[in-house]
């Protein structure tokens, strides 16, 4: 048993993801009687309970368990040498040090894995009462028989406000820097990890087409899969209590595949291509509105481009609901960050490896060096990815459903 701390000043995202309802929403089920998780720790009132997929190291001083993957080097290379410090990735490493009884999580440099816990349980896919934050590092320090101290501490932010900001990238500029990034960051992912099966969640956006590009043009080959419909030949509602929770909370879980958990997949997903790159109607409309653009306004003079019914269907009540303003630079681009970090669309299933290249501190950065004008062509008509791929693939640009957003 262990006691929890609460968060008492909760941030402007915090509060309207609260209020929109999108992620924490307690399951109705039990826990205990999961028998879609594994108990692989059980001591003095403390249970870890985990999905498939999960590796496990052991010797005499510690069990760690991790999941996931690293930019940098191999995760099993991280975990042999206890070197945990934070690297690009989408990773959790649960370190239980037998001699200190101090149990540890580590995670990526963008704190992208899902973590939640109660008085009892501790666990990465069952909505619990608290879920650890972006900005916290978790601690748990046994100190009797049958009780645990869990500590909640500041993480080091996963950003900081740059000191000499500038917003004033063309899409061209930006286009060449984001097509380096990606480049760069797949290379070192199929450097640094093995991963079999190499499948693409293709949906005939934008996303999904450019992951696509960059996988031929990487010389990779890979297998086109179907964003998941209603029906999964793998899974069908009612069957799976778990998995019918996590399609009703998240869009990204609801798009997935659920694959038997014994089958090892790894699926490269265009998720967080939208909030990591400017596409996210609710916070470019902050940013806009801060340098004097109205978006409502600036969508009726394209009203068939790519994004446009997709805004008007999805946010034009959201956006004057949520009309927020802010009187700093600093402040506003501080709570955009916070939104995009808090915002967990999907995860590793079992033993499918979700990869997401959007997701990258440097993409992020590099977003919010868009000039105005850059801004207003991302959000609308999704030009940085357009452009890259008419560099790399022209070819491909024919794939796109144009009506992908109009629906």
């Amino acid at each position: 048993m262990f006691f929890l701390l609460e968060n008492d000043n909760p941030s402007l995202t915090q509060k309207l993801r609260a209020h929109l309802n999108y992620y924490n929403r307690p399951y109705q089920g039990n826990i205990s009687e999961d028998i879609f998780l594994d108990e692989v720790f059980n001591d003095a009132g403390l249970v870890l309970k985990l999905d498939k997929g999960w590796n496990k190291y052991e010797d005499d001083n510690r069990v760690t368990w991790y999941k996931g993957y690293s930019h940098e080097v191999s995760l099993k290379d991280i975990v042999e040498k206890a070197d945990f410090k934070s690297r690009k990735g989408n990773y959790l490493c649960l370190n239980f040090d037998k001699v200190k009884n101090i149990f540890h999580v580590y995670r990526d440099d963008l704190i992208g894995f899902n973590l939640f816990y109660s008085p009892q349980y501790i666990t990465n896919l069952y909505p619990l009462e608290r879920q650890v934050d972006y900005n916290e590092d978790i601690g748990l320090i046994k100190e009797q028989e049958k009780f645990w101290r869990i500590e909640i501490s500041n993480a080091s932010p996963p950003h900081s406000f740059p000191e000499n900001y500038k917003n004033d990238l063309s899409i061209s500029q930006a286009a060449e820097k984001l097509k380096d990034l990606l480049i760069k960051n797949m290379e070192s992912f199929f450097a640094h990890n093995d991963f079999d099966n190499i499948e693409v969640q293709f949906s005939g956006g934008l996303d999904t087409t450019l992951l696509c590009a960059l996988l031929n043009f990487l010389g990779r080959p890979y297998e086109l899969i179907d964003v998941r419909g209603k029906e999964d030949i793998n899974w069908s509602p009612g069957t799976n209590p778990l998995m019918d929770h996590l399609s009703s909370f998240s869009w990204g879980f609801k798009q997935s595949h659920f694959y038997p958990p014994q089958e090892k997949h790894t699926v490269v997903s265009g998720f967080w291509g939208d909030e990591f790159l400017m596409r996210n109607p609710m916070y470019v409309h902050w940013i806009l509105k801060y340098n004097g653009i109205k978006l409502l306004d600036e969508i009726k003079n394209y009203p068939n481009a790519y994004m446009t019914n997709f805004i008007k269907t999805d946010y034009i009540e959201k956006i004057k609901k949520f009309d927020y303003a802010f009187d700093s630079t600093k402040k506003l681009y501080t709570e955009v960050k916070e939104w995009c970090l808090r915002d967990y669309q999907t995860n590793h299933l079992n033993n499918t490896i979700m990869y997401t290249p959007f997701k990258d501190r440097d993409i992020l950065d590099l977003s919010f060096q868009l000039s105005n004008e850059a801004i207003l062509s991302q959000v609308i008509r999704g030009e940085l990815q357009f452009e890259i791929i008419k560099s790399l693939q022209p070819s491909l640009l024919k794939e796109i459903d144009r009506t992908k957003n109009n629906r």
